[in-house]
């Protein structure tokens, strides 16, 4: 996230307050000049919630209802602009002062030339998913610049202005932005996209309905569903088993006496293959027997939160591979796809009733969850399932 204060004095907001939901108003104005800005895009990033700046650069934005969201301006021609907001009992003012962007130095005609189809296709895999060609359509790939940094074997994408993204799997239109989306060779890339999402819309009833299946189809077992059946506080009862994972490396004292930390911490050996391997030589993963409970993430104010120190968190979706009923043990006889969360630096992780949390850029995700793409995103006020 970038430091709000680098791009901005004040915000003005206006913040009406009701039982469940409120509105936020403000302006956008021309960092440099101190002109008001009109056509800029603000909205709650990864949700349907936006608004135009008219022509005094003011907008409103209605029926918010978490208490803490992440507001983003954008404009053609101007660098993003994103604030983490949080709601207060009382109004308070800050206004947006926009940029112009910054000049990227594009790669070579001719490099660009021999690796522009490659580079556009590694690109939108990455951003979208492997199966985006099928669904998904760029309406603006000409926005793209390119710039390959070969000391460091990273490959720097830029837009000129928002991407305009129609996916007909699931029914959206996307608009998508980012600062600086890198690839790594070796893969590692950790990038921000900012987005708000428009629901597509057709006379033809099988058309709709097979995008309802298909928001219905993404949304299990996704990293939204588990967030909001976790505020929810009905994690086994919407078929999440969670557990925590503790590594212990050779170097460790405790490497020495594995079968007692076991018997005092009630773990067993984890044996799952597929994204957390247990290598004998250089440490030993320990999986909790017990699932944790959902309270165990809520404090005595009701506040969710993810928080868990040198700790690796597995969430198996039972529900998809089981009876909600089946007693029988989850185990490697049978593959069943396992999501991991690491918290970076023993952030705390605040979750709110639509299922977003934050900061999303403070937890690692690997796994099952770590494959899903733009492709497979549903916005945050996807339709509420439940009630809370």
């Amino acid at each position: 996230m970038k430091f709000f204060s680098t791009f901005c004095i004040a915000l003005f907001f206006q913040i009406h307050i009701s039982a469940q939901n409120f509105e936020v108003s403000g302006i956008v104005v021309d960092a440099k000049t101190k002109m008001p800005v009109s056509g800029a895009t603000v909205f709650i990033n990864n949700t349907t919630n936006f608004c135009i700046t008219n022509d005094s650069g003011r907008f409103t934005i209605v029926d918010t209802t978490d208490k803490m969201f992440e507001i983003v301006c954008t404009k053609k021609g101007y660098e993003n602009l994103n604030h983490l907001y949080k709601l207060l009992p009382k109004k308070y003012t800050l206004r947006f002062e926009i940029t112009t962007a910054k000049d990227h130095k594009p790669a070579a005609d001719s490099l660009l030339k021999k690796n522009k189809e490659y580079w556009e296709s590694l690109f939108l895999t990455e951003l979208l998913g492997v199966e985006s060609s099928q669904f998904c359509e760029v309406a603006n790939m000409d926005a793209l610049r390119f710039t390959y940094i070969d000391s460091a074997k990273e490959l720097h994408i830029t837009a000129a202005e928002p991407l305009i993204i129609f996916n007909e799997k699931i029914g959206y239109l996307i608009h998508c932005s980012f600062t600086d989306f890198i690839i790594k060779e070796n893969g590692n890339s950790d990038n921000e996209i900012f987005a708000w999402y428009k629901p597509l819309t057709s006379k033809d009833a099988d058309v709709v309905n097979r995008w309802f299946n298909q928001r219905e189809s993404v949304y299990e077992n996704s990293l939204l569903h588990f967030m909001r059946a976790l505020y929810a506080d009905d994690l086994v009862n919407q078929g999440f088993n969670t557990k925590f994972i503790t590594r212990i490396f050779k170097t460790d004292s405790l490497y020495k006496r594995i079968d007692k930390v076991m018997r005092e911490t009630d773990t067993k050996l984890y044996t799952l293959l597929n994204a957390a391997p247990y290598k004998q030589n250089n440490y030993v993963d320990l999986i909790d027997k017990k699932i944790i409970a959902s309270s165990y993430f809520r404090n005595a104010d009701s506040v969710v939160s993810l928080q868990f120190h040198h700790k690796i968190m597995e969430v198996i979706y039972k529900k998809k591979y089981y009876n909600i009923n089946d007693s029988r043990p989850l185990n490697s006889d049978k593959f069943i796809p396992a999501s991991y969360i690491v918290i970076k630096d023993n952030q705390k992780i605040i979750i709110e009733p639509s299922g977003a949390f934050y900061y999303p850029t403070d937890i690692v995700i690997s796994g099952y969850w770590s494959e899903q793409k733009l492709e497979n995103m549903l916005p945050t006020d996807f339709r509420s399932l439940y009630t809370f």
